[in-house]
């Protein structure tokens, strides 16, 4: 079953890990962020990807399909112990709002 938001297909993908946050902001758009926990040191520093809300669902698109594997891959420590920042992907709750427009409230 596909899910429209992020967060939906996160939570309905099997959870989040404990280092996955999951943010919806009023404005129409979610936050994943994903904080590495393999450091011993707080990350100084973050990386936003903003991605375009799916036409459709994020199951049925290949991209946002995409996005969610690369959430979960960064998020484990197993896979990824070399992560030092923290992450954030950020995509629009409508289908009809632009990339350039999520960025905009997003900062």
């Amino acid at each position: 079953q596909g899910y429209s938001t992020l967060c939906e297909s996160l939570l309905n993908k099997g959870g989040l890990r404990d280092n996955v946050e999951c943010i919806q902001h009023e404005e129409g758009f979610q936050v994943s962020k994903i904080v590495p926990i393999s450091n011993a040191v707080e990350p100084a520093e973050t990386v936003a990807i903003v991605v375009s809300a799916p036409s459709d669902t994020w199951a049925t698109s290949d991209f946002h399909n995409a996005i969610l594997q690369l959430i979960s891959r960064l998020s484990d420590p197993a896979s990824c112990p070399w992560l030092a920042k923290n992450i954030l992907v950020v995509s629009s709750t409508c289908n009809d709002v632009t990339m350039h427009s999520t960025l905009s409230l997003f900062l």
